[in-house]
């Protein structure tokens, strides 16, 4: 409805990422209290925008769906570590998404990076 929070002006909004300590869906919520109504759950690893922490819970925005989340389980992107994508790695989900072009390419470069190291390992050892 019309009562989602959009960008707000003067409100930073961050990009961020659902994290889980037991890899479970996090929820999303009306108000900014455990209490409140659920209004879905959010698979970890998916990406949202959110306001700044207030009190330990954060606004935020999902498919032009608004609602509160606790802070303790958002992250900013460049600081999420592989487990905070997947969450427990014995937890199957069935969530995915298509990466970005600028996520790919970061992705590719690394991949890039890391074969570089090996090979360059390899040769230390005098394997390959």
């Amino acid at each position: 409805g019309d009562d989602a929070p959009k960008q707000k002006e003067g409100i930073p909004m961050t990009e961020m990422i659902v994290t889980s300590g037991n890899g479970k869906a996090v929820n999303l919520r009306k108000k900014p209290d455990t209490g409140a109504q659920l209004i879905t759950r959010l698979p970890v690893g998916t990406l949202v925008t959110a306001g700044d922490d207030q009190n330990g819970w954060r606004e935020i925005i999902y498919k032009d769906e608004g609602g509160w989340m606790m802070s303790q389980f958002l992250k900013p992107i460049q600081n999420a570590t592989e487990t905070d994508l997947s969450g427990d790695p014995g937890a199957a989900s069935s969530y995915t998404r298509t990466l970005t072009a600028d996520e790919y390419s970061r992705l590719c470069e690394v991949r890039d990076h890391l074969e570089g190291d090996l090979a360059f390992l390899k040769t230390i050892v005098g394997v390959g």
